[in-house]
């Protein structure tokens, strides 16, 4: 995913000598947001990733949440 997003042109905050620097000492890696959510949703499904005092939101429920935003249809196209 790391890649795709340099190809696409996107501008980074940090060179690429910080990147390589931060990588080695473990302080990154090349996992994106979404990539930690599947892991988490699969291991603690049921687990509570975030409360407003009156709902709750699971990592499972988070994960199908952000699965429908991704499947979301361009505007002016039908769903199927």
């Amino acid at each position: 995913m790391v890649s795709q997003l340099k190809d696409s042109g996107a501008d980074f905050r940090y060179t690429e000598e910080q990147a390589a620097r931060f990588r080695k000492h473990g302080w990154w890696g090349d996992e994106i947001l979404l990539d930690h959510l599947d892991r988490w949703a699969t291991e603690t499904p049921g687990f509570e990733l975030a409360t407003d005092g009156t709902g709750r939101l699971t990592y499972g429920e988070a994960r199908g949440q952000a699965y429908r935003l991704d499947l979301s249809p361009p505007p002016g196209r039908a769903a199927w």
